[in-house]
Parts: structure tokens; sequence; C-alpha cells
């Protein structure tokens, strides 16, 4: 079973945080696709067994 990821919430009030909070985002995103990709690896294997 997976971790569950904690998502970041906005706040802020310009367009600066706007544009740091984008990257936060991309970072969580990019995690989650990180863990999407081990299971489909996971499945995989266990397809091939």
């Amino acid at each position: 079973m997976t971790a569950h990821l904690d998502k970041t919430v906005f706040a802020g009030d310009t367009y600066g945080d706007v544009t740091k909070y984008a990257v936060i985002l991309k970072r969580e995103r990019d995690m989650c696709l990180n863990r999407i990709d081990k299971i489909r690896e996971w499945q995989t294997e266990k397809l091939s067994k």
C-alpha cells in the first residue's frame, strides 16, 4: 500500500506566489507519477510470473 501524499494548499496573493505554488504542484505531480509508474511495473511483474 502506498502512503498518502498531502496536497499543498495555496496561500498567496501575488503572481510570484502563484509561480512558487506552480513549482510545488509540479513536484507533487511528479511524485504521484513516479508512484503510478512503480505500480505499473509491479503489475507487469505480477502478470509475467
